[in-house]
């Protein structure tokens, strides 16, 4: 009977070992989407604000042997509507940090890029579908994950593009179109059969909401 209860109490211990255990890492960091729309200053013409913007978005102050003069943003964010997700109760719960809208990796979310040579107008009009991109579940359902972050796992989202832009004669216009996305930050806990609750591991959820136009006019 007592090497019973040492069995039983050693099969107790090791059931208990998860809550010591460390969170899990997760290959999706904060590094994949650090940049953030300008939401005031979409114009940039002064010289030393302009080479400077230049400088830190590596774009080049000649092109096709004219010279950079100006940059013109413009950030088209989707209307959000409330989503009806359901939460499978089990032992897992989620926190979550809410960043906001308009982040984006200049080098993964470059959807479209257009020179235009004046004289010339720049028109788009377009509607895309894009997915969401989350990091690891950590063990609990997808469910769980969407109930905390607001939003759905491998789902596609609209987002549109417009811009009516003139270019006149002297001027050579590039334009790049980034997809953007509200940026949450998830940790999971997972609540174990014994023992206290701890946390599995923490990722980023990102679903995509806009478009920011990046307009460079370079001119003789």
């Amino acid at each position: 009977m007592r090497k019973i209860k040492i069995l039983f109490l050693s099969l107790l211990l090791l059931l208990m070992v998860p809550v010591f255990a460390f969170a899990s890492s997760d290959s999706m960091n904060d590094t994949s989407k650090t940049q953030k729309v300008r939401l005031s200053d979409l114009v940039i013409n002064e010289v030393d604000e302009l080479h400077d913007h230049a400088a830190e978005h590596n774009i080049p102050l000649e092109f096709d042997g004219k010279k950079l003069y100006k940059i013109e943003y413009e950030y088209i964010e989707e209307k959000q509507e409330k989503e009806e997700i359901n939460n499978n109760i089990n032992s897992y719960r989620v926190t979550v940090t809410d960043y906001g809208h308009g982040f984006y990796n200049s080098s993964d979310d470059l959807l479209h890029r257009f020179v235009v040579d004046g004289p010339d107008t720049f028109k788009i009009s377009k509607t895309e579908g894009h997915t969401t991109e989350f990091g690891s579940n950590f063990g609990a359902s997808w469910s769980v994950i969407e109930a905390g972050v607001s939003f759905k796992y491998n789902t596609n989202y609209s987002i549109t593009m417009t811009s009516n832009t003139p270019v006149s004669s002297s001027q050579k216009l590039v334009v790049n179109i980034y997809k953007t996305f509200l940026k949450k930050k998830y940790n999971v806990y997972k609540d174990p059969l014994f023992g206290s609750e701890y946390l599995a591991g923490s990722s980023f959820a990102y679903k995509p909401t806009g478009t920011y136009i990046q307009k460079t006019f370079y001119k003789k």
